[in-house]
């Protein structure tokens, strides 16, 4: 079961680039190495490997463009040790989750001021509203999100299903999660310009009033 995130929130221009390397670095390069790791023990035991990706390893999101780089390597990652596997009986799971319970907006938080305190005078009037009420959002969304038993509950239902999915959506009701199965296809559907400019994007600006 990997389930490692690193946190590297900001502009894409300001993150320092210590910051971008440990995102890698935890978010897939050393969940890549532990996979490898057990791997052989896992092929002896006709074992199975699970993903904790997200939301964001589907669509990408500003400010947290680095997570959301990481977890569409892991989704890449996944689908790939999964077809490389298939003849080993080794079963390779990606689990894909929202908003939950916990205390990471802190670590946002304190990711964003190591950011904020290298940005130039003209990249902070550019960037910082911006980032500040979208980080506003992430904390509320923790504050308000679903338990963390959801999730631990889906962990546990891909660790024992006999005939396990390809993928686990993380909601906390069925409408929840049809929507988002919805909104992914839509993604896949319309034009780039239309979904991320004018749909996605577009109607977050309006919502949270970024410039």
């Amino acid at each position: 079961m990997n389930n490692a995130t690193a946190i590297a929130y900001g502009p894409l221009e300001c993150v320092p680039i210590d910051d971008v390397r440990l995102n890698f670095e935890v978010g897939i390069i050393g969940q890549i190495a532990v996979t490898q790791a057990f791997l052989p023990m896992l092929r002896k035991a006709k074992g199975r490997v699970i993903n904790m990706s997200a939301d964001s390893g589907r669509i990408a999101l500003p400010y947290f463009g680095l997570l959301s780089a990481s977890k569409f390597a892991l989704e890449a990652f996944t689908d790939s040790l999964r077809m490389e596997l298939l003849s080993s009986g080794v079963e390779v799971i990606s689990i894909l989750s929202g908003s939950f319970k916990t205390d990471v907006h802190k670590k946002v938080e304190a990711s964003y001021e190591r950011t904020f305190a290298n940005m130039s005078p003209e990249t902070k009037a550019l960037y910082d509203k911006n980032c500040r009420k979208f980080l506003q959002d992430v904390v509320e969304g923790n504050t308000n999100g679903m338990s963390c038993e959801i999730p631990a509950n889906i962990i546990l239902k891909a660790l024992e299903d006999s005939k396990p999915k390809r993928q686990y959506f993380v909601s906390d009701s069925m409408l929840s999660m049809w929507s988002n199965r919805l909104f992914f296809l839509l993604k896949r559907l319309l034009p780039h310009q239309y979904f991320y400019d004018t749909y996605f994007f577009g109607d977050m600006r309006k919502s949270m009033k970024l410039d």
